[in-house]
């Protein structure tokens, strides 16, 4: 604006400054949308986080098995009939870093019922994650191992599906990959998880990775690799 002064034009800028009212306003504003973005951004790191670490896991377990197989054979030769902890000293100890680890014991299945991680044979990755490893031969049936896989140890929510999957070994496996995602199916024709649908582990059986929360969640980890490694819309997470 001008002025003048003592007879002189002078020319000087009009300054503007925001009321407190206005800077109240923008806060709020601020505040708003980080509420609604911020649990967004969380949820899809987490998601990431776990499938990352997953995969790693899956990875790390599965060149250790064609490293033993070097030196001990096909895994279908393996001997089953040995303890978990035994088993593992004798197959995989010597071919992956392995450090003993307390395992939380309050895991829950994807319906909320309470899994029963009793194998002894529990070890820490250097990935940070946790493993279980539990030789099922119910009954003298050689059936193969169990692997259960906790991505952020035994920090929460400690739930199949969430930061709890699963990983077996099938030595009698008409297949040349005999080391799997998931397990197979509890109930029914206790189908092999790697041989089902999508459509079916999504919505059948009692083991499987349900979208309405009532199976165990044995088939999620099945689903996120069947699904190119990614946590999908329907995913019950």
């Amino acid at each position: 604006y001008v002025m003048n002064i003592g007879g002189q034009v002078v020319f000087r800028e009009k300054k503007f400054a925001f009321t407190l009212a206005e800077i109240l306003i923008t806060l709020g504003i601020i505040g708003v949308v980080a509420a609604l973005t911020i649990p967004s951004l969380l949820t899809t790191f987490q998601k990431r986080e776990t499938v990352s670490l997953l995969k790693s896991t899956y990875s790390i377990i599965g060149q250790a098995i064609k490293l033993s197989e070097e030196d001990n054979g096909d895994l279908e030769t393996w001997d089953y009939t040995l303890d978990s902890e035994k088993w593992v000293d004798t197959y995989l100890r010597n071919y992956m870093k392995l450090s003993s680890a307390w395992v939380d014991n309050n895991w829950t299945f994807l319906n909320g019922s309470k899994v029963n991680n009793w194998s002894p044979a529990k070890y820490a990755l250097m990935n940070g994650v946790f493993v279980i490893f539990y030789v099922n031969n119910f009954e003298g049936a050689t059936q193969g191992v169990w692997i259960y896989v906790d991505v952020n140890g035994n920090r929460k929510p400690n739930r199949m599906g969430r930061d709890v999957f699963v990983m077996s070994i099938y030595p009698n496996l008409n297949s040349s990959d005999k080391f799997v995602m998931g397990a197979h199916e509890q109930c029914g024709a206790g189908t092999i998880h790697k041989y089902m649908t999508r459509e079916q582990l999504l919505k059948t059986g009692c083991g499987n990775c349900r979208t309405d929360h009532t199976g165990y969640g044995m088939a999620c980890s099945r689903l996120i690799q069947l699904d190119g490694w990614q946590i999908s819309k329907d995913y019950p997470w």
